[in-house]
């Protein structure tokens, strides 16, 4: 691996949903939160990095992207929150059509609060689910509109590889469920 960019003040990475580090062949985005919230990328397999700031809500310790997920090497998205005030559904939701160089805020004021996991339907195009502590939401329009599907807690959630089938994990618990949702 190449030389990282240097780590900022109060920036940290985020493990509970195991969704900070996305992969698509050669590219690498690592993402971070706390003070700073950035998308680190690598082009070439981990050889050289750029950092990206992400219009996300970050500043304080527990706030920034705690998850992302890539359909493809150009088409992805970050989400988090503040791990503090989940209700704020300000900030917690940036895409990128260009591979993570440029990144814009969603669903500001509109989408679900702080979520731990978000996770892209493999063979649905614009099908994305969110999930946190404090519930599940579902997106069929790439991020733009989000439907609260259950107040269930999970920090983690993943599809099968044919997309019929969403495992979901969290504190003393594994959730199957058949998708499309019901």
């Amino acid at each position: 691996c190449g030389s990282l960019p240097v780590p900022q003040e109060g920036e940290a990475a985020f493990a509970a949903s195991n969704g900070n580090l996305a992969c698509h062949g050669d590219t690498i985005w690592i993402f971070t939160g706390g003070l700073t919230s950035r998308c680190l990328r690598s082009l070439d397999a981990g050889k050289s990095w750029t950092s990206i700031g992400l219009p996300v809500t970050q500043g304080s310790s527990m706030t920034g992207v705690f998850s992302a997920t890539f359909r493809n090497a150009r088409e992805g998205w970050a989400m988090g929150g503040n791990w503090e005030v989940p209700e704020d559904n300000e900030g917690n939701l940036a895409a990128t059509t260009d591979g993570g160089t440029t990144w814009k805020t969603m669903a500001n004021g509109q989408g679900p609060g702080y979520r731990s996991s978000i996770v892209h339907h493999p063979t649905q195009t614009g099908a994305l689910v969110a999930t946190g502590f404090d519930g599940l939401d579902v997106s069929l329009d790439g991020g733009q509109s989000w439907a609260h599907h259950s107040d269930s807690s999970h920090y983690v959630a993943r599809f099968s590889p044919d997309g019929r089938t969403l495992w979901l994990a969290g504190a003393k618990r594994m959730t199957r469920m058949n998708w499309p949702l019901q």
